[in-house]
């Protein structure tokens, strides 16, 4: 359990947080990681194929993911 701060959210809906992912225009379905810092939005996706399904790295056989940046500017 994590200390309750006043004017912070408890719980966010799932639809609240999938707009979110979708405004800083991320498909939910391939997000594995999202984070928000002072200085920007980092993010690890999945990587996909030519046939739009998750890219399997083919020595490991682990999914193939890709790692996003976006800064805030201004």
């Amino acid at each position: 359990m994590s200390k309750t701060i006043p004017g912070v959210m408890e719980s966010i809906t799932r639809e609240a947080y999938v707009s979110l992912i979708h405004a800083v225009g991320l498909d939910p379905h391939l997000l594995a990681e999202l984070s928000f810092h002072a200085d920007g939005i980092k993010a690890t996706v999945f990587a996909i194929d030519e046939s739009g399904a998750k890219a399997i790295d083919p020595v490991e056989g682990v999914a193939v993911k890709h790692a996003i940046y976006i800064p805030v500017e201004g």
